[in-house]
């Protein structure tokens, strides 16, 4: 505990409460380490068994149905593959409690290795060639995952507000927005009336997917990849969505305000791996990746930001790779 410089109160640290949640299970713990996260805080823990674990205590607006498909996808894949994914541990309790808000929190087995590059950055050629074969052998996996409840079989449209809401006008860039939101909005709406027209979505193989696969969610370890991490955005969608969408994840270039670019040669690199390991996707989602995919590509990460903006879960700013994408959206016609 340390104490309150103004009240001398007694006050608990999020690693104190972490250690009282996951303790009952792990046993007596030696140490505890924030390790990083963006929206999520994530921890390294050691047990005084010397035994490795990492946490998650989820951002304040993580909903209880992801929670429970990215519990339902990694049991399911603990028990029936070898994948290189975690294990999720079994915790007393869903939920932990600092600073007076609610937080849903998990714990998973430790994978060795580090993430080879940051999100803005690109990973080796040789690097990118195992992640997409290894995204191909998780694919396959998580077909065989039945769906939880209804599932989707046509393409998922993203639902914007009719106005900004009002607390995106606590910075600049969300005054911004605001000021562009019907335009931004118009652009999103021709978008995806011409993403449905153009390809079959009926003829998709809908099943779980991913939903965030990039850089920052994969180990290596000598140049080995050794983990795939990160399922909380995993969901019920075509399979062909996310093997395009992750390879402008980790295909992207530079994290500056300037207008969106990406390597189109480690793009059609990244695809051809995965679809020399998998065949069977429908052939007519593999095209107009510029004219069509990279809009479609910056409307999905702008969703992501807004979403979490809404929320308050963060802040738009400047240099936080949303602006490009707004833009690219914005100049769709």
């Amino acid at each position: 505990m340390t104490a309150d410089a103004y009240t001398g109160l007694q006050t608990v640290t999020d690693e104190e409460v972490l250690e009282a949640a996951v303790a009952p299970v792990l046993g007596p713990l030696r140490h505890i380490e924030h390790s990083g996260g963006y929206s999520n805080k994530n921890y390294s823990i050691t047990t005084a068994a010397n035994q490795r674990y990492s946490a998650r205590i989820a951002r304040t607006n993580r909903t209880a149905a992801s929670v429970a498909a990215e519990a339902h996808i990694l049991n399911a894949l603990a028990q029936f593959t070898n994948l290189p994914v975690p294990a999720l541990v079994t915790l007393p309790q869903q939920h932990i409690t600092i600073n007076g808000q609610q937080h849903f929190l998990h714990c998973f087995t430790h994978i060795n290795g580090s993430i080879p590059c940051l999100w803005w950055q690109q990973c080796s050629p040789q690097q990118l060639q195992q992640l997409f074969h290894q995204l191909a052998l998780l694919h396959r996996a998580m077909h065989t995952i039945p769906s939880i409840g209804k599932a989707a079989t046509d393409m998922v449209w993203y639902q914007l507000p009719d106005k900004a809401p009002a607390i995106l006008a606590a910075t600049d860039t969300g005054r911004y927005v605001t000021a562009h939101w019907p335009a931004f909005t118009q652009a999103a709406t021709r978008l995806q009336q011409a993403m449905q027209v153009r390809f079959p979505w009926q003829q998709a193989r809908y099943q779980w997917i991913h939903g965030d696969i990039q850089t920052e969610n994969v180990l290596f370890e000598n140049d080995r990849l050794t983990g795939l991490l990160d399922f909380e955005l995993a969901t019920w969608d075509a399979c062909e969505k996310d093997v395009i969408l992750a390879a402008f994840r980790t295909c992207k270039e530079g994290n500056s305000d300037a207008p969106f670019q990406y390597n189109a040669a480690a793009l059609q690199l990244a695809i051809y791996t995965y679809r020399r390991a998998e065949k069977g996707l429908c052939d007519a989602f593999f095209t107009e990746y510029d004219t069509l995919w990279k809009p479609w590509f910056c409307l999905d990460q702008a969703m992501l930001y807004l979403r979490n903006a809404f929320d308050g879960v963060w802040q738009l700013q400047p240099g936080i790779g949303f602006l490009p994408c707004f833009h690219q959206v914005l100049q769709y016609t």
